[in-house]
């Protein structure tokens, strides 16, 4: 078993008893690396991984040597991690990777793989000087691992919506409170859905600035609204020509509305909020089109309010079969060949959405 499989087989996450005392205990044992450079963290139910992959894309073409952490990754563990666009080491990951982790174990603590991977970033980036990083929240924001970050030079929450409810709270509202508690006193981003009453208080109580981006008519174009609105408050510190932004903000991460045949799309669409806004943009730019989905979520989520509304669609749709240990199992599943077969016999576009394992998965073999 390699390192990145050792890690991964760590618990993935907190349900119950989810705390920042393990970030915090790395981050004092790193010595702060979080505070040798300046942070944008980014939170947000869907399109926090875009914003950040855009404001980075549009910082590293002004020049900037540009740390960025996302997640999760499709095909390789070090696509969580860059540079100016390239990928950490799988040797670097695991150096300071089996510190933490002996660090963990002679102080008794167990880490999850994320709260692992967090601090590999925090200290890659320290180790290579960059000039800024673009930190992307896991799940919620208060109890992040990314959370324990002790200052940033701004905060943003890209929307808000229900995900996550066995750990997030079952309302709006408290999925809202969570996704604030990265704020502190510094400027604040709003996506047009996290402008709420929940988010507004927080941000008063800690004397934060907000700022608001505005709706668009597709969540790509809100997201272009979103990481627009922080490069412009950037400027404040950092030069950011305008043909910078324009070219940041046409980056992608993959899976976002991605065709990867002329007639298969995959979109990492895996929440109400999300397909509801898949549906709107496949409307749009497939005016004329009939559609067939082809789905694969986490094993570890209530996806009921998802699967609902692609019942209300009418649109036919089928579990695809896929070996990961993250995906569900469905009772009736179809082979992507046989998906793939059953679209084009039919004169249909093949959308692919859900878990984003579903589309490393299909890369790696379908496809090749």
């Amino acid at each position: 078993m390699n390192f990145i499989e050792h890690i991964s087989h760590l618990r993935r996450g907190r349900v119950n008893g989810r705390s920042l005392e393990v970030s915090h205990k790395f981050k004092e044992f790193l010595f702060d690396p979080d505070r040798a450079y300046p942070i944008v963290h980014i939170a947000g139910s869907n399109g926090k991984g875009s914003v950040a992959v855009k404001m980075a894309r549009a910082l590293e073409i002004a020049g900037y040597n540009v740390g960025l952490f996302t997640s999760p990754h499709t095909h390789c563990y070090s696509e969580r991690i860059r540079i100016k666009s390239e990928e950490i080491a799988l040797e670097v990951v695991e150096e300071i990777g089996r510190d933490l982790l002996d660090f963990a174990e002679a102080n008794y603590l167990e880490p999850t793989f994320f709260e692992i991977s967090t601090w590999i970033a925090m200290e890659y980036f320290r180790r290579n000087k960059v000039d800024i990083a673009i930190i992307e929240a896991g799940i919620g924001g208060r109890l992040d691992s990314t959370n324990a970050i002790e200052k940033r030079l701004l905060s943003v929450i890209a929307s808000v919506s229900l995900e996550h409810k066995e750990v997030l709270g079952n309302s709006l509202e408290d999925i809202a409170k969570e996704k604030a508690g990265i704020i502190r006193d510094n400027d604040v981003i709003l996506g047009p859905t996290a402008n709420c009453p929940e988010i507004l208080a927080i941000a008063e109580m800690h004397g934060a600035t907000v700022h608001f981006a505005g709706a668009g008519l597709h969540y790509e174009i809100e997201n272009q609204n979103v990481a627009r609105k922080a490069l412009e408050l950037l400027k404040k510190r950092f030069t950011i020509p305008e043909n910078a932004i324009a070219q940041g903000l046409l980056a992608k991460l993959p899976g976002r509305f991605e065709l990867l045949e002329p007639d298969i799309l995959c979109d990492a669409a895996h929440n109400a909020a999300g397909l509801r806004a898949l549906l709107h943009l496949l409307e749009m730019a497939y005016p004329n089109s009939n559609f067939r989905f082809g789905i694969a979520l986490s094993n570890n989520k209530d996806h009921s309010d998802f699967l609902k509304i692609l019942e209300e669609s009418e649109i036919p749709y089928h579990w695809i079969q896929v070996e990961h240990e993250r995906l569900q199992r469905g009772e009736k599943q179809i082979s992507f060949d046989k998906l793939k077969e059953l679209a084009r016999k039919k004169g249909e576009l093949l959308v692919l959405c859900g878990s984003i394992y579903l589309r490393g998965s299909i890369k790696q073999t379908a496809l090749v």
